[in-house]
Protein backbone atom coordinates (compact mmCIF):
# COMPACT_ATOMS: atom_id res chain seq x y z
CA UNK A 1 0.00 0.00 0.00
CA UNK A 2 1.29 3.42 -0.94
CA UNK A 3 -0.14 5.74 1.73
CA UNK A 4 0.81 9.40 1.87
CA UNK A 5 -0.56 12.77 2.89
CA UNK A 6 -3.58 14.32 1.25
CA UNK A 7 -7.01 15.78 1.85
CA UNK A 8 -10.39 14.23 2.64
CA UNK A 9 -14.03 15.31 2.47
CA UNK A 10 -17.54 14.32 3.52
CA UNK A 11 -20.46 15.41 1.33
CA UNK A 12 -24.23 15.14 1.55
CA UNK A 13 -26.62 16.79 -0.90
CA UNK A 14 -29.64 16.25 1.36
CA UNK A 15 -28.09 17.55 4.60
CA UNK A 16 -25.19 20.01 4.20
CA UNK A 17 -24.54 20.02 7.98
CA UNK A 18 -22.50 16.88 7.31
CA UNK A 19 -20.27 18.51 4.68
CA UNK A 20 -16.69 18.65 5.95
CA UNK A 21 -13.11 18.56 4.74
CA UNK A 22 -9.61 18.44 6.10
CA UNK A 23 -6.09 17.14 5.67
CA UNK A 24 -4.58 13.79 6.55
CA UNK A 25 -1.10 12.44 7.05
CA UNK A 26 -1.97 9.09 5.48
CA UNK A 27 -4.50 8.24 2.80
CA UNK A 28 -4.82 5.42 0.34
CA UNK A 29 -5.77 1.78 0.36
CA UNK A 30 -9.41 2.52 -0.48
CA UNK A 31 -10.35 3.20 3.15
CA UNK A 32 -11.53 6.30 5.00
CA UNK A 33 -8.61 8.31 6.44
CA UNK A 34 -8.42 8.35 10.26
CA UNK A 35 -9.05 12.12 10.45
CA UNK A 36 -12.18 11.67 8.35
CA UNK A 37 -13.38 8.84 10.61
CA UNK A 38 -12.79 11.07 13.63
CA UNK A 39 -14.78 13.93 12.08
CA UNK A 40 -17.64 11.59 11.19
CA UNK A 41 -17.81 10.32 14.77
CA UNK A 42 -17.73 13.93 16.01
CA UNK A 43 -20.60 14.90 13.70
CA UNK A 44 -22.70 11.92 14.80
CA UNK A 45 -22.35 13.06 18.43
CA UNK A 46 -22.78 16.76 17.62
CA UNK A 47 -25.85 16.32 15.43
CA UNK A 48 -27.33 13.46 17.45
CA UNK A 49 -28.29 11.51 14.38
CA UNK A 50 -26.95 8.84 12.06
CA UNK A 51 -25.37 10.02 8.80
CA UNK A 52 -27.77 10.67 5.94
CA UNK A 53 -28.08 7.86 3.36
CA UNK A 54 -26.39 9.95 0.66
CA UNK A 55 -23.28 10.82 2.74
CA UNK A 56 -20.14 10.09 0.74
CA UNK A 57 -16.47 10.42 1.58
CA UNK A 58 -13.48 10.88 -0.63
CA UNK A 59 -9.78 11.62 -0.45
CA UNK A 60 -7.02 12.83 -2.71
CA UNK A 61 -3.32 12.20 -2.27
CA UNK A 62 -0.95 15.17 -2.44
Amino acid sequence: MNARSGSWWLKSKTDPRWNSHGSTKFCGGFCMPKECEDKLAELILELGAPPPPDLQYGYMKD
